[in-house]
């Protein structure tokens, strides 16, 4: 038909309903008005040509779909003729029609993604270690591994120190002198390549991490009082042998005791790898209880991210898998409780990981946030690329105008898991705009690192990814042809790519990603490692009218840390939720400190930290633009967790005490001290308190007896969820 301008309108705006119905309001998409110009003046020929009763049919249908400018197309049809000059005169109006619409649209959709001015800029080259560049050795079929860092305060001073590994068999690390100025100097070198993985800890929570690094063996990094690191792996426990490379370490309480142990997810695309849980004894050494937690299955693990998924105090692994045999895909490891044994159990139904296709997708790294602002915890997930989509000659934009092309191929693109109320998760990733499309040199792009952090303070949680070659790519010499890759969360279901626009560049390629405020300004900046060239420290030199506050806890009765801890930022407008948790594959791991961005209007009400341990506790109207440092009340203390049984003098001594939320002492709660199921130590003489309602037991240890017991605490209506263990005679 000849009046193609006006159905254009139509076909838009019937379109942009449709979008609306799927979820995709406010998407990226050419503006109504810029579509009726390009048209109506291709068609003013056309028009004229057509008989006015055409023209009247299609600008009655106009206005059925947009009612709220029917005066506008009123006035289109009365002045519609046959004549040429009239029927430009229509199109003219039909454009004024499509700029009201396009008003109408943009009333209602978030700020545009200029809300914060400035840029990130690449400090490394002025600040950082020159590192050596790692290329692949296509002769050999050897992989290039990505260079990788972290951030932590190693020397209680307040300025962060770095830790970096080259990719190869080199460490390094730089001791913060002042913000933006380290002193470096050589860590570790290896006996072996293929140093690829790095966290830190605090066994003791004396305040200075130790340092664990991952490669063909684990090396625990001691500091010494001559402020050196030796490698102590022998001595912690860390001796016995690998089956594969521990591709990710990380760290968490997974036994629920209120000490930090060891998580590593072995990688070799063999049937020898598996995860190990490596727990910390209380004495400075660790023992492997794998097998015992429940987590020794043989598949190729490429990460295992520690995170209290389904809110019940208890630590859960979200594990990723490569696509080689053997594989369990990608799933969540819930954990069962105290007293289950395994503790450890593959959660199937509802499944974590909402496979779309056969295949299932091969993400290279997961992280976790309340995405969408609904108080659950969602999961995002880099994937190898969209060669799905390539391949079946499918678009972006086609997958996302197709809600079952985007299921059917959602396996090669970003994902983006939202949480539903009854514990299933819905895949998003493709129409909420997540996919990150093809590089400079064409290729699609394989995903590795996620960071989600809120960086221009709006309130919700934004996307960064690493972006790399897969092996394959590699060898055929296309390295560097990647780029890294931001999205900006538009309103919890949409996402909108501004890469460019902050200063990032258009050809880089990296793996590993971890997240700090370097300088303490209140903004997280980026370490990105380097894979084939060196690594890029972004500085975040953005500007946004918006406040923040950053959290730090400090466990007693839960770990050190605080990890597992969900922190709820109640405001007058939403509440924001953060897990507490160290997560940041691929290859490394973040400090568990929480960032909120707040913007400029919200007012900050209260803050809640719900602790592993079982108690919550509520600071009333925070002050923000600050690091708020919050320490978990005693609620329950051991003068020792190691004795030697069969020394009749080996008492411990374990005491009690309620809290408020407010973190004030409460007399008269009714208190318990006892020893749970199978306890093979005895207690010497009841529970007793004194009037400000500490109350305190003897536990004896058995006679030339080996083994653990748990202490079981309960304080008014408060069941502990953290047990502290003591330990006595050598276990392993």
């Amino acid at each position: 038909m000849p009046k193609r301008a006006l159905y254009d309108v139509i076909r838009y705006l019937v379109a942009a309903a449709l979008a609306c119905g799927l979820g995709a309001c406010g998407s990226p998409a050419t503006s109504v008005s810029a579509t009726i110009q390009k048209d109506a003046k291709a068609s003013s020929a056309d028009l004229a040509a057509d008989a006015p009763a055409q023209v009247a049919d299609a600008v009655e249908a106009t206005a059925a779909v947009l009612p709220a400018d029917a005066s506008a197309v009123a006035y289109v049809a009365a002045d519609a003729t046959a004549s040429q000059a009239e029927a430009a005169d229509a199109a003219e109006e039909v454009e004024d029609a499509g700029n009201a619409a396009d008003s109408a649209v943009d009333a209602t959709k978030p700020p545009p993604p200029t809300y914060a001015t400035g840029t990130f800029v690449n400090v490394w080259p002025q600040v950082g270690i020159a590192l050596p560049v790692i290329a692949a050795d296509k002769g050999k079929m050897l992989e290039a591994w990505s260079s990788a860092g972290l951030f932590a305060d190693l020397d209680k001073d307040g300025v962060l120190d770095y830790v970096v590994l080259d990719g190869d068999s080199h460490a390094y690390w730089g001791r913060g002198l002042s913000p933006w100025k380290w002193y470096d100097a050589p860590l570790l070198t290896s006996k072996e390549p293929g140093l690829t993985s790095l966290a830190v800890t605090d066994e003791d929570g004396d305040g200075y991490p130790e340092i664990i690094l991952g490669g063909g063996k684990i090396y625990f990094m001691v500091r010494t009082k001559s402020e050196t690191y030796v490698d102590q792996s022998k001595e912690r426990g860390f001796e016995l042998s690998l089956q594969a490379k521990a591709q990710h370490v990380s760290t968490a309480d997974l036994d629920s005791d209120g000490l930090l142990d060891v998580l590593v997810a072995e990688y070799s695309c063999t049937a020898t790898s598996h995860l190990r849980g490596f727990v910390n004894q209380g004495n400075h050494t660790y023992a492997d209880e794998t097998l015992s937690l429940g987590i020794g299955h043989y598949s190729s693990f490429w990460f295992a991210l520690p995170v209290d998924l389904d809110a019940d105090r208890q630590i859960d692994l979200l594990v990723g898998h490569e696509g080689c045999p053997p594989a369990k895909g990608n799933v969540h490891l819930q954990n069962k409780g105290l007293d289950a044994s395994p503790r450890f159990m593959f959660q199937d139904l509802p499944p974590v990981f909402v496979a779309p296709s056969p295949k299932g997708g091969t993400p290279m790294g997961a992280a976790v946030a309340d995405m969408n602002g609904d108080g659950l915890l969602d999961i995002v997930a880099s994937d190898v690329g969209l060669h799905d989509l390539y391949a079946m000659g499918t678009t972006v934009e086609q997958a996302k105008a197709d809600p079952s092309l985007a299921l059917k191929y959602d396996n090669g693109a970003n994902h983006l898991l939202l949480a539903q109320a009854d514990g299933s998760y819905q895949e998003n990733g493709i129409l909420a705009g997540l996919a990150w499309g093809v590089s400079q040199t064409g290729q699609a792009m394989t995903g590795w690192s996620m960071g989600l952090f809120d960086y221009d303070g709006d309130g919700w949680i934004d996307v960064f990814v690493s972006n790399s070659e897969n092996f394959s790519k590699m060898l055929l010499a296309d390295e560097g042809g990647m780029r890294p890759v931001l999205f900006r969360n538009l309103d919890g279901e949409h996402y909108v790519e501004v890469s460019e626009q902050y200063g990032l560049p258009v050809m880089r390629s990296g793996r590993s990603l971890s997240l700090a405020d370097v300088d303490g300004d209140g903004d997280l900046d980026l370490f990105a490692g380097g894979q084939g060239e060196q690594p890029a420290l972004y500085r975040n030199d953005l500007q946004a009218p918006n406040t923040w506050l950053q959290v730090q806890l400090r466990g007693h009765t839960s770990n050190v840390w605080g990890i597992g801890a969900r922190i709820e930022l109640v405001t007058d407008v939403r509440t924001l939720v953060a897990p507490v948790t160290g997560q940041g594959p691929t290859q490394t791991s973040n400090l568990p400190t929480v960032h909120f961005g707040i913007p400029a209007s919200w007012n900050v009400q209260q803050l809640i930290v719900h602790w592993p341990s079982g108690y919550d506790q509520v600071l009333v109207a925070p002050a923000t633009g600050k690091l708020l440092v919050i320490d978990e009340p005693a609620l329950v203390t051991v003068s020792s967790r190691w004795v030697n049984s069969g020394e009749l003098s080996a008492k411990v001594q374990v005491t009690a005490q309620a809290y408020s939320k407010s973190a004030k002492p409460q007399q008269g709660v009714a208190t318990t001290i006892e020893l749970s199921t199978g306890a093979k130590g005895s207690w010497a003489g009841p529970t007793t308190c004194d009037s400000s309602g500490l109350c305190s037991r003897t536990w004896l240890p058995p006679k030339n007896g080996w083994g653990a017991d748990r202490i079981a605490v309960t304080l008014g209506t408060l069941a502990l969820s953290v047990r502290p263990t003591i330990r006595f005679d050598k276990l392993y």
